[in-house]
């Protein structure tokens, strides 16, 4: 009898100790990293649209998971203790906030008089399979947001252009008397086209890649991208322009002002306003990206109702 319970006891513990040990207490920065994601994730939910609802299911079943992921991880040491390096190595498993857009959906309704409110929230904080999988077809798992290939082509035609731009300028620093190298000459050589074809295309690529990612329905992400492809080269033509009038008005006063005013007039100025400018137009439009997307999300929404 004796030996039984033992070998009994003995396997019991065995099953206790595959079963992960919860984390009974995570440490301020471990905490803080989780808090910082769930955070992002319902932001990112906000602005297409998800209601607080919506973002509450959400963000307690990713609560849940990163919970269970360090479990496993603290199962593995002896202290049971986790880090911030393993809360990071759990969220980049989980992938950027903008992959879980899919993942909020209206919480299921009363469909009966014996339903009660407190069985339909239940529900939906139990997270439904139903409401879980609604956005997909099929039953099957949402897709997982991919990054947007046209933004990130206008980035790379942006950055050519950048670096046709810096070797054309190291082949023209060449001591004098110094026959050129010949990458120094094919960048030269291409340097005219690069400057008239990459603005074009990469301002187009950029306002077609804002395009698709908000018709996307959250399966594609890179708002921010998009908008830098397509404000770079125009906010860069207003900047020359400033500086442009700036030297024009210097010119026609070169004989009435002195040379600090002339500075103040060349440099400083036009440097302060074109950041400022910058700043403002960007964030405005920044903000009306986000404007749409949300209208675009909630017209999504309102149509699968």
């Amino acid at each position: 009898m004796s030996e039984s319970g033992g070998s009994a006891g003995g396997g019991g513990g065995a099953n206790r100790a595959s079963v992960p040990r919860p984390v009974r207490r995570l440490g301020v920065d471990v905490q803080g990293r989780v808090d910082e994601y769930l955070l992002r994730v319902d932001q990112a939910l906000a602005r297409v649209g998800a209601d607080m609802a919506e973002r509450r299911v959400v963000g307690v079943r990713l609560r849940q998971q990163i919970t269970a992921k360090l479990a496993q991880r603290a199962a593995r040491v002896p202290d049971g203790r986790v880090t911030a390096a393993d809360a990071g190595a759990v969220i980049a498993e989980l992938g950027p906030p903008e992959s879980h857009l899919n993942d909020a959906a209206p919480p299921r309704v009363m469909t009966s008089p014996g339903d009660t409110a407190a069985a339909t929230a239940t529900r939906a904080a139990a997270g439904d399979a139903t409401t879980s999988h609604a956005a997909a077809p099929g039953g099957q798992a949402p897709p997982v947001a991919k990054l947007s290939k046209t933004a990130l082509a206008g980035a790379l035609v942006a950055l050519a252009f950048v670096v046709v731009a810096g070797l054309s300028a190291m082949g023209g620093a060449a001591a004098g008397g110094q026959a050129p190298r010949a990458w120094a000459l094919a960048a030269r050589h291409a340097l005219v086209p690069a400057a008239v074809v990459a603005p074009i295309v990469t301002t187009l690529l950029g306002l077609l890649a804002l395009a698709r990612i908000q018709r996307s329905r959250g399966g594609r992400y890179g708002l921010s991208l998009a908008l830098f492809d397509a404000l770079l080269f125009p906010l860069l033509l207003l900047d020359i322009l400033l500086f442009w009038m700036c030297w024009q008005v210097a010119g026609r006063l070169e004989d009435q002002i002195s040379p600090p005013v002339s500075k103040l007039i060349t440099q400083a100025l036009p440097t302060v306003a074109s950041v400022l400018g910058d700043y403002f137009l960007a964030a405005q439009a920044w903000m009306a990206v986000q404007e749409s997307a949300a209208r675009t999300g909630r017209g999504a929404r309102a149509g699968r109702r």
